[in-house]
């Protein structure tokens, strides 16, 4: 039936009708890597607090092809500077992606 509710769309403000759900069905993203490489990219802590960011961040990064040395880049990148001057500064150099959140988060609270 044209027209009909079928549920809600995340992130939408109301009903999905059937016509709604084919079009977005037939029209999704269909290289969801190259949006997740995209979204980490442009990715900036702003305002957000350290550990929300990471959360984000690691969302995303999930998604993508990023690994290793090029993750901690685009981590170290996407960090406030402050942050980003006290962690590339410490002592003992950071060589995993988890140690630089753990990190990132410690210094963020501090």
């Amino acid at each position: 039936m044209k027209g009909e509710l079928v549920g809600t769309n995340e992130g939408s403000r109301g009903p999905e009708t059937v016509e709604g759900l084919l079009i977005r069905k037939e029209f999704r993203d269909v290289d969801t890597e190259s949006t997740k490489v995209g979204e980490l990219r442009t990715m900036e802590q702003g305002n957000a607090m350290c550990e929300e960011h990471v959360q984000r961040f690691r969302k995303v990064a999930r998604g993508s092809s990023y690994k290793g040395r090029a993750l901690i880049e685009e981590f170290q990148r996407s960090i406030n500077s402050g942050i980003r001057r006290r962690l590339m500064e410490s002592e003992d150099p950071l060589e995993e992606i988890n140690e630089w959140y753990l990190r990132a988060i410690k210094l963020d609270c501090h």
